[in-house]
C-alpha cells in the first residue's frame, strides 16, 4: 500500500493511485478482519494519516477529485 501511494506521488502514476485506492477500500470494508485483527488496524491508521496528509492540498477540492472514494 505504501509502495503504490509513493509511486502515486513520487511518479505522478494514476495507475498507483488506484491500485492504493483499491488497497485502501479493501483494508476499510473488511469487518470481520477488523475484529480478529486489531493491531494492524492500529498500525495501518498512522500510515494512512501521514499520506492524507501528503496529498496536494486541491486533491479533495479541485473539480475532478472531488467527488471521491473518500468523501
Amino acid at each position: 500500500m505504501q509502495y503504490a501511494f509513493t509511486v502515486f506521488l513520487l511518479g505522478e502514476n494514476y495507475e498507483s493511485f488506484e491500485h492504493w485506492k483499491d488497497l485502501f477500500v479493501l483494508v476499510t470494508n473488511c469487518d470481520e478482519f477488523l475484529i480478529i485483527n486489531k493491531d494492524f488496524y492500529m498500525d495501518l491508521i498512522p500510515v494512512i494519516y501521514g499520506q492524507l496528509q501528503q496529498f496536494p492540498k486541491d486533491f479533495f477540492i479541485d473539480n475532478i477529485s472531488s467527488n471521491n472514494f473518500m468523501k
